[in-house]
């Protein structure tokens, strides 16, 4: 049984009234949203990157020349999601 599970059976036992599992829903994806940024950090940082500093760099890169797009016409949301 893992931390999620834990707090749905809480929740089941003080509220039988309430359906929980968006909680776990939200809960699981938030655990796998922080196991995904430590490995993505533990991937850049020996490249002495950030994940916001690697979304730069590959938006640049995507864009091919540098004159060829200027600032202003980067998409408005990061290649990578955990670079926000």
């Amino acid at each position: 049984m893992d931390t999620v599970e834990k707090v749905l059976d809480e929740w089941r036992r003080e509220r039988p009234d309430l359906d929980p599992s968006p909680i776990g829903v939200f809960g699981r994806l938030r655990r796998v949203a922080e196991l995904s940024r430590h490995e993505l950090e533990g991937y850049l940082t020996p490249h002495g990157l950030t994940p916001k500093s690697f979304d730069v760099l590959a938006n640049l890169r995507r864009g091919g020349p540098r004159t060829a797009r200027p600032p202003p016409s980067w998409p408005s949301r990061p290649c990578c999601p955990a670079a926000r």
